[in-house]
């Protein structure tokens, strides 16, 4: 490889920080089970375990949302949410309630395995900064009573992290 020229410093290369963020608890309830439309309600909470800085407040955020879901053919989904969340303040800056949008679709594989693409955007949470908007992929297998998968998303605007990788597991309660 070429020497850098005497003087000049090498460009810095890109670094990566990584964070655990606080859990997430959340009450699902199909309102609406057509044969290829449902209507589904949820209410979240966030659970301050991780202390305030990258990915936790200290506090207790909460939200609701509204899915519509629509069946193209056997095994391929269309999916509308919206969620409004009640955030938390960080001692030195306060937080901005906020409201996002996702546009998924989804495909089963089999009788077991699923995955979904989405874009997801929304209300900044800082006053004065665009919102974020990324892009998401969930890959989820069925088991006899609820569902566990991992998730990715991408950031598509500065306003998002820029890669996020998550557990999914969810259990019917009734």
């Amino acid at each position: 490889g070429e020497e850098p020229a005497q003087g000049v410093e090498p460009e810095p290369t890109a670094q990566y920080e990584g964070s655990v963020a606080d859990p997430l608890v959340q009450l699902y309830a199909q309102v609406v089970q057509g044969r290829r439309t449902g209507v589904s309600l949820s209410a979240s909470l966030k659970v301050p375990l991780v202390e305030p800085g990258a990915f936790g407040t200290g506090e207790w955020d909460a939200s609701l949302a509204v899915s519509l879901s629509q069946f193209v053919g056997s095994a391929t989904m269309l999916g509308l949410d919206v969620s409004y969340w009640r955030l938390g303040d960080l001692p030195e800056l306060d937080l901005q309630d906020t409201v996002t949008g996702t546009a998924s679709v989804g495909q089963a594989f089999g009788r077991s395995w699923t995955a979904s693409l989405s874009v997801s955007g929304g209300r900044s949470a800082i006053a004065g900064y665009d919102g974020p908007w990324w892009a998401g992929l969930l890959v989820g297998r069925s088991f006899g009573r609820g569902i566990w998968g991992l998730t990715a998303t991408l950031g598509l605007t500065d306003g998002a992290p820029d890669f996020t990788v998550g557990l999914v597991w969810r259990a019917r309660l009734g």
